[in-house]
């Protein structure tokens, strides 16, 4: 049976506040969840095969979340574990979240088997998504005037040495209405294992300094990119 939290309101929590004290490290201000297993444990320990995911969040309410490192409001990590199992946030909204080394919300994994689905999820305010694991599907979700950072940004984090499954990161059947100036709306570090898909989107910029897609300068276009029926 995997953890599932619905129907909650999250407002205003906070991560280790390193105002109070600079060796304190906060990961997560609303929620923490990890699977990841040292080399040194062990097997059976190791060993999560199941098709079920292991954390389902639906219909909850995220608000005004601060770490003092990363994940203002979620912190997602899944590593070193023989695990297939996805993680999936459904239905829920989310605004105005920062953490001081992060995003708001943070998603760290070496596994490509682990898929992270956001579907049918409010984004707004001062928000942002640093997706630094493999395999990742937001579809059907809104991002309204995100400020201040990019609302994504993909960084395939591939082991290759895991599995042959294909890393793939996919946006689709989402809508994105920016009218504050920023960068752009999806920042990608490009990678020779890179799969990303950005299709049937909605894009609606009202300013014009805002692209929908950047880089670092000295990146080369590595990995395969889809761009389709927007």
């Amino acid at each position: 049976m995997p953890i599932e939290i619905n129907n909650c309101e999250f407002d205003k929590n906070k991560a280790d506040d390193s105002s109070v004290d600079d060796d304190i490290e906060g990961y997560g201000a609303d929620i923490f969840y990890s699977l990841d297993v040292s080399a040194a444990a062990p097997a059976p320990s190791k060993i999560l095969l199941d098709s079920n995911p292991s954390l389902k969040v639906i219909d909850c309410d995220f608000s005004n979340g601060l770490a003092s490192v990363k994940g203002g409001s979620l912190y997602f990590t899944v590593k070193d574990v023989q695990t297939s199992r996805p993680v999936e946030v459904t239905k829920c909204t989310f605004k105005e979240a920062t953490s001081k080394k992060g995003q708001a919300i943070n998603i760290l994994s070496n596994k490509p088997e682990v898929l992270f689905h956001f579907s049918q999820c409010e984004f707004s305010g001062k928000f942002s998504i640093h997706f630094n694991a493999v395999s990742g599907h937001f579809d059907f979700c809104t991002f309204d005037n995100i400020v201040e950072s990019y609302p994504i940004q993909y960084d395939c984090n591939p082991d290759v040495s895991s599995s042959s499954a294909n890393p793939s990161f996919m946006i689709e059947h989402s809508t994105f209405v920016q009218n504050d100036e920023i960068t752009s709306l999806v920042f990608f570090i490009p990678n020779d294992k890179s799969n990303f898909a950005f299709s049937h989107n909605s894009v609606n910029i009202t300013n014009t300094v805002t692209r929908i897609f950047d880089c670092p300068s000295d990146a080369q276009k590595l990995g395969k990119w889809v761009f389709d029926n927007n």
